[in-house]
């Protein structure tokens, strides 16, 4: 086993002895409602942390109160089928959190609940004493997990501590705990199924065993994850080289940066040493200031030395000043005077001289509406005289054209886009019988390649029928012969061998085993069809033996079928297993089971094991089938119907799962009727293939009649299309000569412009005159205010 924690380690698995089942054994005596068993304890020492000390259940599966302790280390379960063994370990699997649908035993926890009963409680103790302990201060030496499960499914989860108190009811501390403890109920080394273990014991492929090794080591997960470390290691690699790559590149780049660096550091001392210049200058300007403030200061001197002669030449001065006051005073009462007489005058000159501006500004405006004017006037006189001129050309031409001519191109043309309207409808026709031949040929292929398919199936039906009745005629004298045509060989061959196997191996398996009833012959085949040819062997020795003798068939130019060996420990085994009544379904309906007469007990021991034969129901037809199969199924693994329709429950979802093709039991209870019901549905079969060949052939005839026609439309349509180009070429090159002979047509629009820009010319003169007239107006009156306001001023 590999260096994991193998907690609970009560989960290692016993198998092959009196029927044992996988479970655990407790420390003292284990009670229940319904069941006894028997248990044997290998006790030493406390136990590590995390393994199971303590089982409680309560109306769980077929315990309607079950307790039992174990012992730290190695424990034994033994009991007789059905009383609850292997319910013990799928407790302790649903406990600790795994899905129903992975315990192999349901696919919904409200199949745990017992019958009646409104809820099942299931309790697993773990010992968490010690260095490695999880969460000591809140659990104490003892952490118990409680799952109470609903009659409709629901569940919920309470972690308990020594004290019984809830210390958590998430599953995220369920999974923390777990973890911590390194438990993993999914890993098959610390819980194996019953299922698990009986394919683990009947496999003998070393692909298998080590598959199952690599699972059980965690080394499946181990080089998973080294492969992705691998992986990201190549990526880092790859990163590595790429960024190397760019080296060289960013060590220019470096190497760019650092004489800009240089060049920064000398600009810097430029800057400094230009601070300290600017900071001199600074300083020699003040120098000078003190020089020209000396200079000043000595001119300052000698002005004070002046300063009596200044003021007697003030106070002359002054009395200037005073005399000339007094004029001024004289001459302000003048001119105040003055001023008097003078503001009529002035208010008169302002009102002339703001009229006077605005009749200029008038004559502005009017001079400009006129030059505007005189410019249309003058545009509309010249287009005038172009459209006169065109109009006299297109008169001239007028009189000069030829209408014979014309007549001539018209009746050129009328025929030619007759021509081509009848081509373009024709064209249009040819168009329409290609696209309906087309499909005809689509569907006429479709229509072939099924009556070829149903053909195929039918030769396929034929020769399977004909393979069937020729063994079936075989199997009168030899009823191995029904199980395969080498099977007669196949058994002198081990009767060759008999010494070298330790026990005679049993097959096959079909030999042993009789129709109750042989209406289900059919539902028997899809149920354990692939079980019939086959041998079953004590050990993996003889198995290889068996392997040898058709090795032999082989060698010899003999062609063997599938032929499955099944490893199944009967020389211990003495007795067919009795299926108790809480495993059986709960419909009255017949089961493979109970349709078949088994004459070997390790034959009904082996299909109750591998094929669960107790719970494939046998039905009738859908509807008898549909509420065992999808609605109240419990036991029941699947239904068969007679016609070999298999129906079962995939999780949320109804699975239908019908034959394919024809089945040929291999099991008959009637060999003289089974032959003539199958001569008469080979008959059947054949008259079915001659038909289906005639109608291939006449599907086949059809497509290429069709074909054929696809043809020639695409021809007639290819020409067509020439055909209508060529006489459109030939209508464009009529209508392009009848334009180049006739002679421009629009005159009359050209004289109603010529008129119209007569009436505009017309128009725009009458405007210039008036314009001209007022302009003339305002120029007058404006030189009239200039007068008047000269006359004022002076």
């Amino acid at each position: 086993l590999p260096p994991a924690r193998m907690s609970p380690q009560a989960l290692q698995l016993l198998h092959g002895v009196n029927g044992c089942d996988p479970a655990v054994a407790p420390r003292g005596k284990a009670t229940s409602a319904s069941k006894r068993v028997a248990a044997t304890a290998m006790i030493g020492g406390d136990g590590v942390e995390g393994t199971v000390c303590k089982l409680r259940l309560e109306n769980f599966m077929c315990h309607s109160h079950f307790e039992m302790e174990y012992g730290p280390h190695v424990n034994f379960i033994t009991g007789e089928n059905g009383s609850g063994k292997s319910a013990t370990l799928t407790a302790l699997q649903i406990a600790l959190g795994m899905q129903a649908r992975k315990t192999d035993r349901s696919q919904s926890l409200k199949d745990f609940v017992a019958r009646g009963q409104p809820y099942s409680i299931v309790q697993v103790s773990l010992r968490n004493k010690g260095q490695d302990s999880f969460r000591h201060s809140a659990y104490g030496d003892m952490i118990t997990i409680e799952r109470k499960i609903s009659a409709s499914g629901a569940s919920a989860f309470k972690l308990k501590g020594a004290s019984g108190d809830t210390v958590s009811t998430s599953r995220e501390e369920l999974a923390s705990m777990l973890d911590h403890f390194n438990i993993d109920v999914s890993n098959p080394v610390v819980a194996m199924t019953q299922d698990g273990s009986r394919k683990f014991l009947h496999s003998g492929s070393g692909q298998d065993k080590f598959r199952f090794y690599m699972k059980a080591t965690l080394l499946e997960v181990v080089q998973a994850q080294l492969t992705y470390s691998n992986s990201k290691a190549f990526e880092m690699q790859e990163v590595i080289e790429r960024l190397k790559s760019d080296q060289g590149v960013l060590e220019a780049e470096l190497q760019r940066l650092k004489e800009q660096m240089g060049e920064f550091e000398r600009i810097r001392e430029k800057k400094k040493r230009v601070s300290n210049l600017k900071k001199q200058l600074a300083w020699a300007h003040v120098a000078a200031h003190k020089e020209t403030l000396a200079e000043m200061e000595r001119k300052r001197q000698e002005t004070l030395g002046r300063v009596p002669e200044l003021e007697a030449q003030y106070a002359q001065v002054q009395e200037a000043l005073q005399e000339v006051e007094k004029r001024r005073n004289s001459v302000y009462s003048e001119v105040s005077r003055a001023s008097d007489q003078l503001q009529p005058v002035q208010e008169a000159a302002g009102e002339l001289q703001r009229q006077a501006k605005e009749a200029n500004s008038q004559l502005r405006k009017a001079r400009s509406t006129c030059k505007s004017l005189r410019h249309e006037v003058t545009t509309l006189e010249r287009e005038q005289a172009s459209l006169e001129e065109q109009v006299n050309t297109i008169s001239a031409q007028l009189a000069q054209a030829s209408q014979a001519q014309l007549s001539q191109h018209d009746s050129r043309i009328g025929p030619i886009q007759e021509k081509l309207a009848g081509s373009k409808r024709k064209l249009e026709e040819i168009e329409s019988e290609v696209e309906e031949t087309a499909r005809e040929v689509k569907r006429a292929e479709n229509e072939e390649k099924v009556a070829q398919r149903e053909a195929a199936n039918s030769q396929r039906e034929v020769k399977k029928l004909e393979d069937y009745l020729k063994g079936m005629r075989a199997s009168r004298n030899n009823s191995a012969q029904a199980f395969g045509e080498f099977m007669p060989d196949l058994k002198q061959a081990i009767q060759r061998r008999a010494r070298q196997f330790r026990f005679a191996p049993i097959g096959p398996i079909g030999e042993f085993l009789q129709l109750t009833d042989k209406k289900w012959a059919t539902a028997i085949e899809v149920a354990v069809g692939k079980y019939l040819s086959g041998f079953i062997v004590d050990n993996l020795h003889d198995k290889e033996v068996l392997r040898r003798c058709m090795t032999d068939l082989k060698r010899g130019g003999r062609i063997l079928q599938q032929v499955n060996v099944f490893t199944y420990n009967f020389s211990v085994i003495k007795e067919a297993y009795a299926p108790r009544e809480s495993h059986l379904p709960r419909h009255p309906l017949p089961t493979v089971h109970t349709a078949l007469i088994c004459s070997n007990y390790v034959v009904a021991n082996l299909l109750i094991d591998q094929a669960s034969i107790e719970r494939q129901v046998l039905v009738h037809d859908y509807e008898e089938g549909k509420v065992p199969a999808f609605r109240d199924n419990f036991n029941v693994m699947q239904c068969i119907t007679e016609d070999g329709t298999k129906m079962s429950k995939r999780g949320h979802s109804e699975a239908i799962e019908r034959p394919r093709g024809s089945v040929q039991p291999k099991l008959v209870a009637d060999y003289t009727s089974t032959i003539g019901t199958f001569e008469n549905e080979l008959q059947a079969a054949h008259t079915r293939l001659q038909e289906e060949r005639r109608l291939a052939d006449s599907s086949k005839a059809q497509l290429r009649e069709l074909q054929k026609r696809l043809q020639v439309a695409e021809r007639a349509k290819k020409q067509g299309e020439q055909q209508h180009k060529r006489i459109a070429r030939e209508l464009q090159e009529a209508q392009e000569e009848r334009n180049d002979a006739e002679p421009m047509d629009n005159v009359d629009d050209m004289v109603a412009n010529l008129e119209d820009v007569k009436s505009q010319v017309s128009s725009k003169q009458s405007a210039l005159a008036e314009e001209e007239q007022a302009a003339q107006e305002i120029d007058e009156r404006q030189r009239g205010l200039q007068a008047a306001y000269e006359k004022e001023v002076a």
